[in-house]
């Protein structure tokens, strides 16, 4: 790609979008974009670090010569393709944005109601049991070993534990578990 157009990508992403790029140079070694410093006419200066490493904060001085892709990081939905074209306009991008936010305001709100719901719905695991009872009841489903979960290991009592504290091929000595059905 020539310089013009390395420069064109460069200057059309948005500040929010930086540091979710990775730029790979010829040689197949990947640079984290932490932010773009300036983009010169045959070179970007950004710093970041490279891919692989915790070394944050180095000044990268890249020729675009030397730039074999650009990609974003991250799972990048749909509506958001536009936001990384060159071609389109700074108006169209703004619009988009605000498109963006406010799906995004919106699903944080259902997730907040979703939340409170959870929240003052009282849930007993009793309840549970029997209504899945009475459902395997009127579906007219047969118990059997085969078809049933395995049982929970159960606390031992206080006696119990006194009889297998000491067993070192217990590492679990403080559960009992429960005998499975034969088959």
């Amino acid at each position: 790609m020539e310089s013009a157009a390395w420069q064109k990508v460069f200057h059309s992403i948005r500040p929010e979008d930086i540091r979710d790029l990775m730029i790979i140079l010829n040689g197949g070694i990947e640079v984290v974009v932490q932010e773009i410093c300036h983009v010169e006419d045959e070179l970007v200066m950004l710093r970041g670090r490279p891919g692989g490493q915790d070394a944050a904060g180095r000044l990268f001085l890249i020729p675009f010569t030397s730039i074999n892709n650009i990609y974003v990081n991250r799972e990048v939905k749909e509506i958001e393709i536009d936001l990384y074209s060159p071609s389109v306009p700074e108006e169209e991008k703004i619009r988009i944005s605000k498109r963006i936010e406010e799906l995004e305001r919106e699903a944080l709100e259902e997730a907040k109601n979703a939340e409170k719901e959870a929240a003052n719905s009282k849930v007993d695991p009793d309840d549970i049991r029997r209504q899945l009872e009475e459902l395997r009841k009127a579906s007219g489903f047969k118990s059997d070993a085969k078809n049933d979960p395995p049982p929970m290991p159960q606390p031992l009592s206080s006696g119990d534990e006194e009889a297998t504290k000491d067993d070192p091929k217990s590492k679990f000595s403080k559960f009992k578990l429960p005998e499975r059905p034969k088959r």
